[in-house]
C-alpha cells in the first residue's frame, strides 16, 4: 500500500523561539517541517532538491531578509518555486501595511506575530487549498463554569476560531466594547444576572453578531 506523503514546510526565521514554536506546530499537524534560521540555509536548502510545498517566512532577518527572499524565490533564477505559496509572518505590520507588504514581495498570506497554533493551522491549510486565507472569526464565551467553558473553548479553537471568554457579564460587555466579536456564545445562568440580557448589547454592535443562549 502506497504512504500518503506529507506536506512539507520550509520555515525561516531568526528568532530560535519563534523558529522552533512554527515548526512543533506544523509537524503536530502532520507536515515534514524543515527549519532555517537564515534566508540563505533556506535557499541552498531548496537548491539541493527539496520539495517545498509551502514557504514560511518573517521579514526582518539579517543578510538576506524576508522581502527579498520572498522577491529571490518568484524569480527567474528560482523558478521551480515560484508558485509555492509563501507566508509572510511578522510581529511589526498588521491590517493594510501587511496587505500591501504581501502583494509586494509576490508572498500569498500573511500572519502577525504574536500568534495562536490553530491561526497558523488554519492560514496553512487555506494557502494548500489555493485560498486566500481569512482572518478567523472571534468567538466570545461567557460561561462561569470552567469545564464548561474550556470545553466549547476547545471545540471552536478546534475548528479554526479565535476564542475570548469571559465568566460574567459584566467582563462580557467589557470584550464586546474592547473590540470585533463574530459570534456570542452565553450561558443563561450567570453570577451577576440571566445571560439573554447582553442580547441588547449584541444588537447594538456595528457589525452583526451571532448570538446563541445555552442553559442546562
Amino acid at each position: 500500500m502506497e504512504s500518503i506523503k506529507q506536506p512539507t514546510a520550509v520555515v525561516v526565521n531568526d528568532d530560535p523561539t519563534q523558529l522552533h514554536l512554527a515548526v512543533s506546530v506544523l509537524k503536530k499537524d502532520g507536515f515534514s517541517a524543515v527549519g532555517c534560521s537564515r534566508a540563505e540555509e533556506a535557499l541552498e536548502l531548496l537548491q539541493s532538491g527539496v520539495k517545498a510545498d509551502i514557504i514560511i517566512t518573517d521579514l526582518h532577518m539579517p543578510g538576506i531578509d524576508g522581502w527579498r527572499f520572498c522577491r529571490l524565490l518568484r524569480s527567474p533564477e528560482y523558478e521551480p518555486f515560484n508558485n509555492v505559496p509563501i507566508l509572510v509572518m511578522s510581529a511589526t505590520f498588521a491590517g493594510a501595511d501587511a496587505e500591501q507588504i504581501t502583494a509586494d514581495v509576490g508572498a500569498n498570506g500573511f500572519l502577525a506575530i504574536p500568534y495562536k497554533p490553530q491561526d497558523l493551522r488554519h492560514h496553512v491549510r487555506e494557502l494548500l487549498s489555493g485560498r486566500k486565507p481569512k482572518a478567523a472569526l472571534k468567538v466570545l464565551i461567557v460561561e462561569d463554569n470552567a469545564t464548561e467553558a474550556s470545553i466549547l473553548q476547545h471545540a471552536f479553537e478546534e475548528h479554526g476560531y479565535e476564542v475570548a471568554v469571559a465568566e460574567s457579564l459584566s467582563q462580557a460587555q467589557s470584550c464586546l466594547e474592547a473590540g470585533q466579536t463574530d459570534i456570542v456564545v452565553v450561558d443563561y445562568h450567570l453570577p451577576d444576572g440571566p445571560g439573554d440580557q447582553l442580547l441588547p448589547k449584541c444588537k447594538e454592535m456595528a457589525s452583526p453578531v451571532v448570538s446563541v443562549v445555552i442553559t442546562g
